[in-house]
């Protein structure tokens, strides 16, 4: 992807957000969830899972060695998909700080 088309793509989307449209910015971030308040809650089960995966990831596991760790204890990806990918274990490494 060129320069350009990068900054454009930034642009929408930091607009988006200041104007409360993207759906990035409603979305609840794996390991939490809306209590019946609408307060944003930990979410146990999720919540370790990202605690898992952050556990090995300093343990020095690469992303593969998490994945099939994952499939082994047969944890879905918060897609639902019996696999994770790369990009949601990243994901989830840095919800899990907040945990």
């Amino acid at each position: 992807m060129n320069q350009q088309k990068s900054a454009t793509i930034a642009v929408g989307m930091r607009s988006s957000f200041r104007d409360g449209t993207s759906k990035l910015a409603s979305r609840v971030c794996y390991g939490y969830e809306c209590d019946e308040h609408g307060n944003i809650v930990v979410f146990v089960p999720e919540a370790m899972v990202a605690l898992q995966i952050f556990n090995l990831y300093l343990d020095g596991a690469s992303l593969g060695q998490i994945a099939d760790c994952l499939a082994e204890r047969e944890t879905s990806s918060p897609s639902g998909r019996p696999r994770w990918n790369r990009e949601t274990q990243s994901a989830a490494q840095l919800f899990s700080r907040f945990i």
